[in-house]
């Protein structure tokens, strides 16, 4: 669960971003101590959360609420050009 946070925060930072200039970039080319240092946050803080909220993502996650990856690559590859 942290490893998707942490990779879906990454992700909604980088919407919107049409190139190199933009400063919201240098998190996706730079900041790798900052990137690694909250991911190890984020993955350790999720052993500290409580079962009732591992329970309802295990639901979610199994009843296939989850979004594929490639779907979504797939998904925002169409968006971007068509426009």
């Amino acid at each position: 669960m942290g490893n998707f946070l942490f990779f879906a925060v990454l992700a909604l930072i980088m919407i919107g971003v049409k190139d190199q200039n933009d400063r919201r970039d240098s998190w996706h080319h730079g900041g790798w101590i900052a990137k690694m240092v909250i991911w190890l946050l984020l993955v350790v803080l999720m052993f500290f959360l409580p079962d009732s909220v591992i329970s309802v993502y295990g639901q979610f996650y199994s009843h296939g609420w989850n979004i594929n990856l490639n779907q979504l690559s797939y998904l925002w590859l169409s968006i971007q050009y068509k426009n």
